[in-house]
């Protein structure tokens, strides 16, 4: 897995991959922003959507609230579809370390259709979005 480019991303995969539940379906499979090409199928991919940092009258408070997408790929859709409920399992409701607060929020049943494979090999893909209430970067 490739490192991701801030503390909060970086402690958001480093939560997924230490979970059992997370880790029985995708192993170490779980990548930001892309996963590579050669990648088998489970897999995850986890990206900001957006971010707001919040401010007093004197800077940062060093609080903030990201909009994290994570995207379960899989050769059948009941795998998606497990995939994304044991990634839900591990993060929604936690409160732990620079975590103030996750909170599952919508979740789309997706296929590849901008893809140039033919519909027996796209992978089913179930996306879920997360509001991430956190401290740092």
């Amino acid at each position: 897995m490739a490192k991701a480019g801030s503390s909060m991303e970086e402690a958001l995969l480093a939560m997924l991959l230490r979970d059992g539940g997370v880790a029985s379906i995708f192993g170490d499979r779980i990548w930001p922003m892309v996963a590579p090409q050669t990648s088998v199928r489970p897999y995850a991919v986890v990206q900001k959507a957006s971010s707001i940092t919040d401010y007093t009258m004197s800077g940062s408070s060093g609080y903030g609230l990201a909009r994290v997408q994570i995207d379960s790929y899989a050769e059948t859709y009941d795998e998606a579809k497990r995939g994304i409920r044991l990634i839900r399992a591990a993060l929604s409701g936690r409160r732990t370390g620079i975590f103030q607060g996750i909170f599952a929020e919508t979740e789309r049943d997706l296929t590849e259709n901008n893809s140039i494979l033919t519909l027996a090999v796209r992978p089913y893909r179930v996306s879920q979005d997360f509001m991430i209430h956190h401290t740092g970067d």
